[in-house]
């Protein structure tokens, strides 16, 4: 299942790139805009308190808000066969419904991100002690993903509970772990090595292309990525297997 999850994702994304880049190529220009007034903001007179604050808080939802577009036009585009329109953005109660959901999700971990920077630190005085918070996020990430098929029930307007995505998602569950984790944690190191290059190199175009280009490209990916290998375990724990989109997942595996 691990193989279905992460070849299988690469397959389906090269059978469907051309409608996939017409569904994110606006919503991305989008997201680049909107890093580069958030790198303009950085220069403003409003560097701190209240105003500043609230402005990050804005523009973290419209970053949430322009990946959970990303994130239902791929999962439509493959499961619903869906073509979408170049540069044509929509938002409607299934776009606000999803990004209810995401920040949901996220506030969940608030105190597992607290305990991994708790890790970072106590690894230095042991390396047990460090552990310890560092289980406790990688229980909740394992938590998560177990709940996340209500987010392809969101973009296809069907109705799939919490607990009938824990029950699917029963028999695949460390595969998804697996294959999720790594793809999160291959881009992350990628984009990790782009920004110490360009520390490295100390020039400020670097930075600017890091922040402006590299981070869109790389969350954007991500989404795209985990968006197809929740459409292969739908169609797999979920849907008939005589309908055509089920047929392109077993193609895919």
């Amino acid at each position: 299942m691990f193989e279905k999850f992460t070849l299988g994702s690469l397959y389906i994304m090269n059978q469907y790139r051309s409608a996939i880049l017409k569904g994110i190529v606006f919503p991305f220009i989008l997201y680049v805009l909107l890093q580069l007034a958030r790198y303009e903001s950085a220069y403003t007179e409003f560097t701190h308190g209240s105003a500043f604050s609230l402005l990050h808080i804005v523009l973290f939802v419209i970053d949430m808000a322009i990946l959970s577009i990303i994130s239902i036009n791929t999962t439509r585009i493959i499961l619903l066969n869906e073509r979408p329109e170049a540069f044509k953005l929509r938002f409607n109660r299934r776009e606000t419904k999803y990004l209810l959901y995401c920040i949901g999700f996220l506030a969940l971990w608030i105190v597992p991100g607290m305990f991994t920077g708790a890790s970072l630190t106590l690894i230095t005085y042991s390396v047990f002690m460090g552990l310890i918070p560092l289980t406790f996020f990688l229980a909740t990430l394992f938590f998560t993903l177990r709940l996340s098929l209500v987010f392809v029930g969101v973009a296809l307007d069907k109705k799939i509970s919490m607990r009938e995505s824990f029950s699917m998602t029963k028999r695949c569950q460390w595969s998804l772990f697996f294959s999720l984790s790594l793809l999160i944690g291959l881009l992350f190191m990628f984009e990790y090595c782009f920004e110490l290059v360009s520390s490295t190199i100390g020039g400020q175009t670097f930075s600017l292309i890091t922040f402006i280009l590299i981070t869109p490209l790389v969350d954007t990916f991500i989404y795209v990525f985990s968006a197809i290998i929740l459409t292969i375990l739908y169609s797999n724990a979920y849907q008939p297997t005589s309908s055509p989109q089920a047929g392109s997942m077993e193609d895919a595996q």
